[in-house]
């Protein structure tokens, strides 16, 4: 019976726990950097959003009279407001409703150019993207 005793041919329990302990450390700094991962690839996938929707924007108010004022536009569509397709009245995207448009008018006097700043905002009224245009003044 002591010879069954002295037999080192299986793990202690200390060595489990040990074991264990360093497998657990090891998966969490692992999940870790998955958390991250996907924390970054969300935001970058908004930042990609916004600067695309951003891009539509500025190709469809070019030239556009409706421009004008000195504080932000956030409704489009209706008399007096800027025409942008791809915008509901309230100036949320019909593509991706948790985005909206934001145009800050930025008027220079005796300039020939007006100069205006487009923002796209997430729900929790966080610039996703943003971008200035300049238009020709007739």
């Amino acid at each position: 019976m002591n010879k069954v005793l002295q037999s080192r041919n299986g793990m202690t329990l200390v060595e489990l726990l040990a074991a264990s302990v360093l497998i657990i450390i090891l998966l969490l700094g692992f999940f870790t950097f998955l958390v991250q991962g996907a924390l970054f690839t969300e935001k970058n996938d908004d930042s990609l959003k916004g600067t695309y929707l951003v891009r539509n924007i500025m190709e469809g108010i070019k030239n556009k009279e409706e421009i004008r004022g000195e504080k932000y536009i956030e409704r489009f569509n209706t008399e007096g407001y800027p025409t942008v397709k791809s915008v509901n009245l309230n100036g949320s995207f019909k593509s991706n409703q948790d985005l909206r448009l934001r145009i800050n008018p930025h008027p220079k006097e005796n300039s020939d150019i007006k100069i205006f700043k487009i923002e796209i905002i997430n729900q929790e009224n966080h610039i996703v993207a943003e971008t200035y245009g300049y238009l020709g003044v007739k």
